[in-house]
């Protein structure tokens, strides 16, 4: 429940605003936020993988998390983000949790 505290904090609503409005559509669009709209991106994709680690490891149910996260509102905002975030880095295991919370919720909603 903490967590869910925290994501209802100004600050977190205000990256999550941030990165709703942005509607990136590739990472060049990314690279070109100023720095507090890139760190934005960063805090929600780092929320949602956190996310998907609990559910992952089963210390949270997903249908808790899908009730109360919209996990596919956020995967359709961030996958751009998060795929150019592997390919630029280099590192493949980035977000791994959050994508596959989203691939569980949407295998959960068919």
């Amino acid at each position: 429940m903490r967590l869910y505290e925290f994501a209802n904090t100004a600050e977190v609503q205000s990256a999550w605003l941030t990165v709703l409005n942005s509607k990136i559509s590739s990472f060049e669009d990314f690279l070109k936020l100023n720095k507090p709209e890139q760190v934005a991106f960063f805090q929600i994709g780092a929320l949602f993988e956190s996310l998907g680690v609990l559910v992952d490891r089963g210390i949270v149910k997903l249908d808790i998390i899908t009730d109360m996260f919209a996990t596919n509102l956020a995967w359709r905002s961030l996958k751009d983000f998060v795929s150019g975030v592997r390919e630029h880095y280099g590192e493949e295991e980035s977000y791994v949790a959050f994508e596959k919370l989203h691939n569980s919720f949407a295998a959960d909603v068919t």
